[in-house]
């Protein structure tokens, strides 16, 4: 049988146990600390877009097929089906989601 000496001791020695465990725990405390400080910021950038697009899909798709609706019939819709199909005219394509509910009602 093969005796071990002091060089071959497969165990760590005493004082270098544990710092690679700490190493990681504060690189993930760090990786977390900034997506705690990022993630507000970004929801934030994500909820702007939305709006912006609900500014610009709503009146241009919208108010325009109001007004060409009007000029066919002589009076408005009352709601968004007679905008869909009225005596067989379509005036608008298809219901357009709303980006902030995610749903084809606007309120």
């Amino acid at each position: 049988m093969k005796q071990m000496t002091a060089d071959s001791n497969p165990m760590p020695r005493s004082g270098e146990e544990g710092f690679v465990l700490v190493g990681l725990i504060v690189a993930i405390f760090l990786i977390l600390l900034v997506l705690g400080v990022a993630a507000p910021r970004v929801a934030k950038q994500l909820r702007r877009e939305k709006e912006v697009e609900a500014v610009h899909r709503r009146p241009t798709s919208m108010c325009g097929r109001c007004s060409l609706y009007y000029r066919k019939t002589g009076h408005y819709p009352g709601s968004v089906d007679q905008l869909e199909k009225t005596n067989n005219i379509r005036f608008l394509r298809q219901r357009y989601v709303d980006p902030m509910t995610g749903k084809p009602d606007w309120r």
